[in-house]
């Protein structure tokens, strides 16, 4: 026997997904205003997303929207002329971290999550917050060995985003272990060896 849908479900899954449309168009106006070079309109837009997603539990697009809006803050003070503020660090870091926790939310968006730990740890060297760079990529290391194994390249490209952070901070032991995880992966691979070459010029 099939199951019949009731005219009010019907009526809740339309509206569920006008709002989710809404809130993903919005997102994505945010973005043509911060390449636009109007980072206060982008902010705007970000902040009506991340509100109209949120309330339908659209979570990759929600972290999606907190992360391009603290990229907007960073585009905001580079526009002025201005360095960040305390509050500044605070606000891009709290909205890293609360895009992260919308990732973990979905098992399909473990990926995502990893290229947040990696731009969350960016900031934080640049920051010159090292204890905090350090623990946030080696949290990412954790959790891209969750990711599946057969999945080299992704690794590999994963391993050396986290690579070029630690170099950037001067972190010399935790680079060259990362190098040598990474050579190994491509044998494993069996990626060419010019490829090879290739990824490790790159860090």
């Amino acid at each position: 026997m099939v199951a019949r849908t009731t005219f009010p479900t019907l009526l809740h899954r339309t509206q569920h997904s006008s709002r989710r449309l809404v809130g993903r168009i919005r997102k994505q106006q945010g973005d043509l205003c911060l390449f636009a070079g109007s980072p206060v309109d982008a902010l705007n837009q970000y902040r009506i997303a991340v509100e109209i997603l949120r309330s339908c539990s659209d979570w990759e697009w929600v972290g999606s929207a907190l992360e391009s809006s603290a990229a907007a803050v960073i585009s905001l003070r580079e526009a002025t002329g201005d360095s960040l503020s305390a509050g500044d660090v605070y606000d891009i870091t709290s909205k890293l971290s609360e895009a992260r926790t919308c990732y973990s939310r979905r098992s399909r968006a473990t990926y995502l999550e990893c290229e947040n730990m990696i731009r969350s740890g960016s900031f934080f060297q640049k920051t010159e917050k090292h204890l905090e760079m350090a623990d946030v990529l080696s949290k990412c290391q954790e959790l891209i060995e969750t990711l599946d194994h057969s999945n080299f390249m992704g690794r590999i490209q994963l391993y050396s985003a986290i690579a070029l952070v630690f170099r950037n901070a001067n972190f010399t032991r935790k680079y060259a272990f990362l190098i040598q995880l990474i050579c190994s992966l491509c044998l494993g691979a069996e990626v060419p060896a010019a490829r090879t070459h290739q990824l490790l010029e790159q860090v």
